[in-house]
């Protein structure tokens, strides 16, 4: 944990160092008013789009209610904030379970898989915006687009990758945990039996493909939330006066999800350096401007799900009134 607060305090020194911190402020008192609020309104939006596609991936587990998903879902975020190693994504499950009965390894599996669908939701808006730029014949002035175009070749592939391992898994289920148990055969019995249970469950939970109905439910609103995550980056763009347009969004956000990957709660340090990087790299905003942008970017996107998980948490139900780290020991137990 302190390696982790570490980590991240160095990282946010190191970004904060680049720039003047008084433009900074000068810009972010600059933020035009009505685009921060479309922002925020976008940001917000993610929160039921996310809990309600959860929904709809639980299905081969059981039904839940909105409101257990929703709270879940909130929890899960909060605890990421000031947990490192975004530890919100094994509590989400766990706050689940303990408050619908339902199985622990099920709602895991959903979560992994719904982690999947993020990254090729993802990566099809990648591929999407290399299309679009190549058939307008522009993308926002966008500097070193070859690297860009390098990244959707690699995008495409890995789609079809996802989708051929997810059909192939469901399909052949059993062939599937054989494989991973011959490549786990050299390991502590103890090791296999958990590396062949978490396999199991990971492939029941992509047993959802099976589901024509809730799986292109699922894919509907994946692409929908991820609209709103880019509506909200390029609301944001714009109330820092800016005219790069909705895909070069998709670029920020991908590079900023690519910061989250930094094992530091709340993403802090990494999320604001590489989507500081992405404008200035990618689309030569000054640097004050981007320092700016990506400070009030990880605000908008951290603070508001933050504080509603932390306020249902405390008003849930006294079984479940563990704190965050036990709750994330009994995740690690499981």
């Amino acid at each position: 944990m302190l390696l982790s607060i570490g980590l991240a305090v160095a990282l946010l020194a190191y970004f904060l160092s680049k720039a003047n911190l008084a433009d900074v402020a000068d810009k972010l008192a600059r933020v035009r008013a009505g685009y921060f609020l479309l922002s925020l309104g976008s940001s917000l939006a993610t929160i039921p789009l996310r809990s309600w596609r959860w929904q709809f991936l639980l299905r081969p587990v059981g039904k839940v209610r909105f409101a257990d998903s929703f709270s879940a879902t909130c929890i899960g975020f909060a605890a990421s904030t000031v947990l490192p190693a975004r530890a919100g994504e094994v509590i989400r499950p766990v706050v689940l379970s303990r408050r619908t009965g339902l199985s622990f390894s099920g709602a895991l599996a959903s979560v992994a898989f719904e982690r999947l669908l993020d990254l090729a939701t993802v990566l099809a808006f990648v591929v999407a915006f290399v299309v679009h730029s190549r058939t307008t014949g522009g993308a926002d002035s966008l500097e070193h687009p070859e690297l860009i175009v390098r990244l959707a070749k690699i995008s495409a592939a890995l789609l079809a990758a996802f989708a051929a391992v997810s059909a192939w898994s469901v399909l052949r289920r059993a062939q599937m945990v054989g494989f991973v148990e011959r490549l786990s055969s050299r390991l502590p019995a103890g090791v296999r039996a958990k590396i062949r249970a978490a396999a199991a469950s990971f492939i029941d939970g992509l047993s959802i493909v099976r589901d024509g109905r809730n799986f292109a439910a699922s894919v509907v609103l994946s692409v929908a939330l991820w609209t709103a995550v880019y509506l909200q980056i390029f609301f944001l763009l714009r109330a820092f006066h800016t005219a790069l347009s909705f895909w070069a969004a998709v670029i920020v956000g991908l590079l900023t999800l690519v910061g989250m990957l930094i094992p530091t709660p709340g993403a802090i340090g990494g999320f604001q350096a590489m989507c500081s990087y992405a404008l200035t790299f990618f689309y030569g905003v000054a640097i004050d401007t981007a320092t700016a942008f990506a400070l009030l970017y990880w605000a908008i996107a951290f603070i508001p799900v933050t504080v509603i998980g932390f306020a249902l948490f405390a008003a849930g139900p006294r079984r479940s009134k563990s704190s965050l780290a036990d709750l994330a020991e009994a995740a690690a137990e499981e």
